[in-house]
């Protein structure tokens, strides 16, 4: 998948959690509500609508594969340092 066709993606599920999955050198599960999508200067920030401050910048340009998974499921690669496993889901 093409990172313009995920942003596009991610763009429609306005109002939709999210929960983030890192594996590899930062190992975290973060979830946000209401998610807005915001891109600027080669970076996704996901952020809450609620919570201006619970939000997630991702650098797009270290940003290698992107496999979906299922309808509402992706997995983000950027080395094999780095991965981020989305599923969205309605709340």
């Amino acid at each position: 998948m093409l990172i313009e066709e995920f942003i596009e993606y991610l763009n429609n599920q306005k109002n939709k959690d999210i929960i983030l999955e890192l594996k590899g050198i930062i190992e975290t599960t973060i979830k946000i509500k209401h998610i807005e999508i915001e891109e600027m200067d080669k970076y996704l920030t996901i952020k809450s609508e609620e919570n201006k401050e619970q939000k997630i910048k991702i650098n797009l340009h270290q940003l290698m594969k992107i496999d979906k998974i299922n309808e509402d499921e992706f997995l983000l690669e950027f080395d094999q340092l780095q991965t981020i496993k989305i599923k969205l889901f309605s709340i």
